[in-house]
């Protein structure tokens, strides 16, 4: 995915470049997860290196009240 495209993923009905080329995708997927991730006071971000490479999804979430631990990154190569 090029980086024109990394700010549209997280919009619903957005399947990407040329709708990414997948006819089982509504487009949904990354707009619910921001949704989700967002609701836990989180953030998601997008990143790739150049097209056809995969890209990065990075979220990030708080501890919930009363941990300590600092917060945790989760990365999921796609």
């Amino acid at each position: 995915m090029g980086p024109e495209h990394l700010d549209t993923i997280f919009n619903a009905y957005d399947s990407g470049p040329n709708g990414s080329g997948r006819r089982d995708s509504s487009g949904l997927e990354w707009a619910i997860s921001r949704s989700l991730v967002e609701a836990m006071d989180g953030t998601i971000l997008a990143s790739s290196a150049r097209p056809g490479k995969g890209s990065t999804i990075q979220v990030t979430l708080r501890p919930p009240d009363g941990q300590t631990n600092g917060s945790r990154k989760a990365k999921l190569a796609v």
